[in-house]
């Protein structure tokens, strides 16, 4: 019979049980000492969680270690280390590096820096500055019909069909209080983060759509003429349908739409 061990080792090991997780064609193995750390990954990215007997090989995998007091924590990406000073707002930076890090290894999705929402069998990709209002833009869509798909990693095909990245969605503060978002699925996150996560949002469509809409947020240019908002930010679309452009006119906040791509050479710049 092998020695006993004592309470606190067993739960150590518990907390450095790695914690798999899917994103796309890529596998993400996550353990800590730090059960702050597990608990940020799982707040985010509960629904890609997956079984560690199911995961496929090779694998990305991660390791976030704490230091003694005064010494650098250490975290381990495939095998290479990487030691850094400890700060309070460290947690979500190394959390969203870990992920960035995998994200970066996917090769089945394009992945862009946007919004998903499905209307029927298509999709729309909803793309912007940080701060330009992607995902209230798309909470507000997701209450008037069009489903959301993803978040800040927009993922789409070869063949054009968007996929869902169901992650939690990180809001800055005002939004909440702009959208009508249900009871109870607004959470605090800690190191200032606020979290929504409902399951409605995120049942998946049966098939995955067609990628049809590309939603542009920009700020108002003087080159532009029509009926556009003179200040803050302007919505650029092509070939939306009728029910989806009447979504976004009914959209609060939405002061104007231009039903009309802008200068193909401006978005290759």
């Amino acid at each position: 019979m092998g020695a006993l061990r004592s309470p606190a080792l067993a739960q150590r090991d518990a907390i450095t049980q790695p914690h798999t997780f899917r994103f796309f064609d890529v596998d993400l193995h996550v353990e800590s000492d730090v059960p702050a750390f597990i608990a940020a990954f799982d707040a985010l990215y509960a629904r890609l969680r997956i079984t560690a007997s199911t995961a496929r090989q090779p694998a990305c995998v991660a390791a976030f270690r704490s230091g003694a007091p005064g010494h650098p924590v250490t975290l381990m990406l495939d095998g290479v280390r990487y030691a850094v000073a400890a700060s309070p707002r460290l947690l979500p930076l190394l959390v969203d590096a870990v992920a960035d890090a995998a994200l970066a290894r996917v090769r089945s999705h394009h992945l862009y820096h946007g919004a998903t929402l499905a209307h029927g069998d298509r999709a729309c990709l909803i793309v912007g500055a940080s701060g330009f209002g992607k995902t209230t833009l798309a909470l507000a869509l997701a209450q008037r019909g069009p489903r959301l798909l993803s978040d800040e990693i927009g993922a789409v095909t070869a063949s054009g069909h968007v996929s869902p990245f169901a992650r939690a969605v990180r809001l800055r503060s005002p939004t909440p209080a702009l959208l009508n978002l249900p009871p109870g699925t607004v959470h605090a996150a800690g190191h200032g983060q606020l979290l929504y996560a409902s399951a409605h949002t995120w049942a998946a469509p049966a098939a995955s759509p067609k990628l049809t809409h590309l939603f542009i947020l920009d700020h108002g240019a003087d080159d532009v003429s029509g009926p556009l908002v003179q200040s803050g930010s302007r919505l650029l679309l092509t070939g939306a349908n009728p029910a989806l452009e009447r979504a976004l006119h009914m959209t609060p906040g939405v002061a104007a739409v231009s039903p009309r791509m802008a200068d193909a050479a401006r978005l290759t710049e």
